[in-house]
C-alpha cells in the first residue's frame, strides 16, 4: 500500500505529448508480479502489470513496493528538483540512477521501483494499467474506501481491487488533476480535463461527502461502421441507410443514455460524409477522429463555450457541423444552422424519441416544431448488458405511424427486438422516398444505392486505415 502523501509529491505539470517520447530503460526482465488468483476465469497481461479477472472482481497486479521506496522517492524527488537540463523524463530517469547507485539498489527492487516511480510521476499512478488496459472504458471512484470500479467490455461495471484511504483518495486526485494543468481546488471543487492518453477526466472535491473521480477513456482510433457491425450495434442495412443520409444531407441526432455509444455510433456514421466535404466539429474535449482532410476540430476552452465556436463555425462556411453533445442554448443555433442549409449530426442524452422532443420544446430550449421538421432521422443508442445497441432508426416528418408532437411524426424504420437479440427493418421504403426527395434522385435509383452499400458493408474490412481505403476505392464515404 502507497503511503498517504506519495502522490501530493508529483503533482507535476506535464504536456501531455511528451507522453509518446517513452524512456528506454534498459533492465534484463520486468519486475516479478504476485500470482494470479486461483479462482480467475480470465488472465492477461498489460503495461507491465497482470489483470486477473474473478467470478467477482477485477484484480490488478502490480509489482510490489519495495520496503524504503518512500526514502528513495524522496531523495528521487530532491535530485529531480534540483536538475535542469533535459526533458522531465530523462532528468528523473538521471536522478534515479544515481539514488539506486549510491544506495547500491538490487536490480529486481530497482526494476519494481522505477515502474512505481514513472507511473506515479507522469502517469496516472496505481491506476495506470486501468487506463492501458484496452478492455477498460470507464473508470470511477465514488469516494474513499471503496473499490475503484471499471466498465470492462465483456464484463460490464466491476469492482478492482483498488481502494484508497481518504488521504490518499484526496492527494491522488489533486495529483492527477494538476498534471493536466487544469485547476481544482476547494473554490473551484470540480474539474474537466484531458489526461495524457486523451482520456476524459471529470474530479471533485468538497461538494459530495468526498473526493471522487470518473475517468471516459478515448479510443486510440474511431471504431469504424463495419466494426459496429461485426459488433451487432447495427445491421449493414442500418449503417447502409446511414450512408445514404449523411450522402444526401440529412441531419441526424444520435440519442441514449450515458455511455449508450452515441458518441462512438455518430463518430462512425461521419466516415459517410462525402470525402472532400467541408466538416467543422465542435466539442468540449477531442473524441471525434474522421478521417476527412477537409475538417476543423474546435474545442471550448475557459470562457469560450460551444455557442461561441457553433457561431464561429457558420462563418467557415461548413457543409456539415458536427456538435458533440447538444445541452444547452447551442441546441438552438444548431436548429438555426439547419434551417439555413447546414447538415448537422449531434449527439443529446435521452431515453427514447418521445422525451427527447419534449426536452427539445421546452421552456429551456424552445426549439419550435416546426425546425423539428429540420431533423431526418433519430437514432436510439441503449447498453443492452455489455453491448452497445442500435435499439431504432425513427424517421421524422409531417406524416408517418405515430403522432409524436404537434405536427411531427414518427417511423420507426429500424427496431432492436431483445427477445428475438436481432434488428428488424420495417418501413425501408418511406425511409427512401424521404432520402430520395432530399437528394433529388429516383426512387429506384436510391433503393439500387442502398442495395449496393449492403453488399459493399458486409464485404469491407473492418480497421480504420483498410475499411478508409476500402471506402474510398469504391468513391463513397472518406
Amino acid at each position: 500500500m502507497i503511503k498517504p502523501g506519495i502522490e501530493f509529491l508529483f503533482r507535476i505539470k506535464l504536456d501531455r505529448r511528451r507522453e509518446k517520447e517513452k524512456i528506454q530503460v534498459d533492465f534484463s526482465s520486468s519486475p516479478p508480479l504476485p500470482e494470479p488468483p486461483l479462482n480467475a476465469v480470465e488472465c492477461y497481461d498489460v503495461d507491465g502489470a497482470k489483470v486477473a479477472i474473478t467470478p467477482n472482481k477485477y484484480v490488478l497486479l502490480q509489482p510490489e513496493i519495495p520496503e524504503g521506496f518512500e526514502k528513495i522517492l524522496k531523495e528521487v524527488i530532491f535530485r529531480f528538483s534540483i536538475s535542469q537540463e533535459g526533458r522531465p523524463e530523462d532528468r528523473l530517469m538521471r536522478a534515479f540512477l544515481s539514488v539506486a547507485e549510491e544506495k547500491k539498489i538490487p536490480p529486481q527492487q530497482a526494476r519494481s521501483c522505477w515502474y512505481h516511480l514513472y507511473n506515479f510521476a507522469f502517469r496516472a499512478g496505481r491506476i495506470t494499467p486501468l487506463l492501458s488496459d484496452p478492455n477498460v472504458e470507464d473508470i470511477a471512484c465514488s469516494g474513499a474506501n471503496k473499490p475503484v470500479y471499471v466498465f470492462h467490455s465483456r464484463y460490464g461495471y466491476i469492482p478492482t481491487n483498488i481502494v484508497f484511504s481518504d488521504v490518499e483518495l484526496l492527494n491522488f486526485v489533486h495529483s492527477l488533476v494538476q498534471k493536466t494543468g487544469a485547476t481544482l481546488s476547494y473554490d473551484s471543487p470540480i474539474a474537466d480535463a484531458t489526461l495524457y492518453d486523451g482520456s476524459r477526466l471529470n474530479a471533485t472535491i468538497s461538494i459530495s461527502r468526498e473526493a471522487s473521480f470518473v475517468i471516459r477513456k478515448s479510443k486510440k482510433t474511431p471504431l469504424t461502421p463495419k466494426m459496429l457491425i461485426d459488433k451487432g450495434t447495427w445491421t449493414p442495412e442500418i449503417a447502409a441507410l446511414l450512408w445514404l443520409a449523411l450522402e444526401s444531407r440529412c441531419s441526424l441526432m444520435f440519442i441514449g443514455a450515458t455511455a449508450s455509444g452515441k458518441t462512438t455510433a455518430m463518430n462512425a456514421a461521419a466516415f459517410f460524409i462525402p470525402p472532400h466535404s467541408r466538416i467543422v466539429s465542435i466539442e468540449d474535449t477531442f473524441e471525434l477522429w474522421l478521417p476527412h482532410e477537409n475538417w476543423t476540430a474546435m474545442i471550448t476552452k475557459g470562457s469560450i463555450t460551444q455557442l461561441d465556436l457553433l457561431k464561429a463555425a457558420l462563418r467557415q462556411r461548413p457543409e456539415y457541423i458536427i456538435v458533440g453533445e447538444a445541452r444547452g442554448v447551442e441546441v438552438r443555433e444548431m436548429f438555426t444552422a439547419m434551417g439555413t442549409g447546414h447538415t448537422t449530426l449531434t449527439t443529446f442524452h435521452g431515453g427514447d424519441v418521445m422525451s427527447v422532443l419534449r426536452r427539445l420544446t421546452g421552456e429551456t430550449l424552445g426549439i419550435k416544431h416546426d425546425q423539428l421538421m429540420l431533423l431526418d432521422f433519430i437514432i436510439t443508442l441503449s447498453l443492452v448488458g455489455t453491448r452497445r445497441i442500435c435499439t431504432s432508426v425513427t424517421m421524422i416528418s409531417s406524416e408517418g405511424e405515430q403522432r409524436l408532437l404537434g405536427p411531427l411524426f414518427g417511423t420507426d424504420v429500424a427496431c432492436y427486438s431483445v427477445e428475438e437479440g436481432a434488428h428488424r427493418i420495417d418501413r425501408l421504403a418511406a425511409a427512401l422516398d424521404k432520402i430520395s426527395q432530399k437528394s433529388l434522385k429516383p426512387k429506384k435509383a436510391m433503393r439500387d444505392s442502398f442495395e449496393e452499400k449492403v453488399n459493399t458493408l458486409q464485404n469491407a474490412p473492418a480497421d480504420y486505415l483498410p475499411f478508409k481505403k476500402y471506402i474510398a476505392r469504391l468513391g463513397g464515404g472518406a
